[in-house]
């Protein structure tokens, strides 16, 4: 299992075996499991949910995002734009934002009901190995690499590099 995410009384979780699976956090009972289009070695490794829309991330090498409709399970749509595993992924306010083994970290528009959005907005470049993790901490976001780096940037306006923090080994 490598990802996780809560949406309301529910649990997600996406695992090596290429499904998301669905627990009722009141039961602890898996209600779906969800076969993706995913594939490789590594499966689903990153979730996202807003809004009815659940964003998974695969260990393909394509660098794809899926996007499900929560409603009724069918792929809505498949962002590209990395070229490498799609690590994490975090909402924030109308964008999704992922983090890849590209060494980028992108900035997307969110898919509506109607199935619009999606485009890759903004890429954010710095990272000299793959970008593992991301987290938003008020107005930062912040991405961890196998750079032994963490980088602040600015969330929204010129989304720059505000920081670079370094002491790992």
């Amino acid at each position: 299992v490598y990802a996780l995410v809560v949406d309301g009384d529910t649990l997600l979780s996406g695992s090596q075996d290429n499904t998301i699976r669905l627990w009722n956090r009141s039961t602890w009972e898996c209600e779906r499991t969800v076969q993706t289009e995913h594939s490789g070695l590594i499966g689903v490794i990153s979730l996202a949910v807003h809004n009815g829309r659940v964003y998974s991330g695969g260990g393909t090498g394509d660098g794809t995002i899926r996007v499900w409709d929560r409603a009724t399970w069918q792929c809505v749509k498949v962002l590209r734009g990395h070229t490498s595993l799609v690590m994490q992924m975090v909402v924030w306010q109308s964008k999704l934002i992922s983090a890849s083994w590209d060494k980028s970290i992108k900035v997307w528009g969110l898919v509506t009901a109607e199935g619009r959005g999606g485009e890759c907005e903004r890429a954010l470049g710095g990272h000299t190995h793959q970008v593992n993790s991301i987290a938003v901490c008020g107005s930062k976001l912040l991405s961890g690499s196998t750079d032994k780096s963490i980088r602040v940037w600015e969330l929204g306006g010129q989304w720059g590099l505000a920081r670079t923090l370094t002491g790992h080994h």
